[in-house]
């Protein structure tokens, strides 16, 4: 089964505003009750008890200049093995002036699973894009990853290794006084929250998992 997302934002009168909301199949949207200020916020949903093998999932997303929009998960994503893949595909058109976030992503791959996930980012002048994505993996479960982004006029795969277990824990300690270092080291977990001058504030779990430092933002 498939489903798609078609969201287009506008900035209509010094506010952000969607124009256009439309869904269909497995996939589904809402407009928020509150809106962020200055930008309009989508919060997305998959319909029934997740994404079973060979569901595809596809969202088409425009920011026009001047506008901001927030698109949200409603909640998490299971994801059931099957007897192909299934997939999910976000196609990203921002202009110059505009501001897209996507936050949130949460998928959980079951056990002997497999999923495909493509993002490709069309981001003009001094636009901004940026995508969140958390996954969680099942004993066995697949995933695969691609990320396309536009640059010189041209859709170009970008490659990204996995860290290994002494980058992670060199990122997150980064973020970390001394004290939460301490804290974490005792505990195993730690929940905080950072900011990123001229950008905006952030909070962060951070957990041991299979003997390895690892966090959601």
């Amino acid at each position: 089964m498939d489903g798609h997302l078609g969201l287009v934002c506008i900035n209509r009168d010094g506010r952000s505003r969607l124009t256009t909301l439309c869904f269909d199949g497995l996939a589904r949207a809402s407009r928020a009750l509150r809106e962020p200020r200055g930008a309009a916020r989508v919060v997305t949903a998959t319909l029934g008890p997740g994404l079973l093998g060979g569901d595809a999932v596809a969202r088409d997303t425009v920011v026009a200049s001047g506008a901001t929009l927030v698109v949200a998960a409603q909640m998490a994503t299971p994801v059931f093995a099957g007897n192909a893949p299934s997939r999910s595909d976000a196609r990203s058109r921002v202009a110059a002036g505009a501001e897209l976030y996507v936050t949130g992503e949460v998928l959980l791959l079951a056990p002997r699973s497999a999923h495909e996930v493509s993002a490709a980012f069309d981001v003009s002048g001094d636009g901004f894009a940026v995508h969140a994505e958390i996954v969680v993996l099942g004993a066995g479960a697949r995933l695969r990853s691609r990320t396309s982004a536009r640059i010189d006029g041209r859709l170009v795969p970008l490659k990204t290794p996995p860290l290994t277990p002494v980058e992670t824990k060199q990122l997150c300690y980064s973020i970390l006084a001394d004290a939460q270092k301490h804290k974490f080291e005792e505990e195993n977990e730690l929940d905080l929250s950072f900011g990123v001058k001229g950008l905006s504030r952030f909070r962060a779990n951070l957990f041991m998992q299979r003997g390895a430092v690892a966090a959601a933002f």
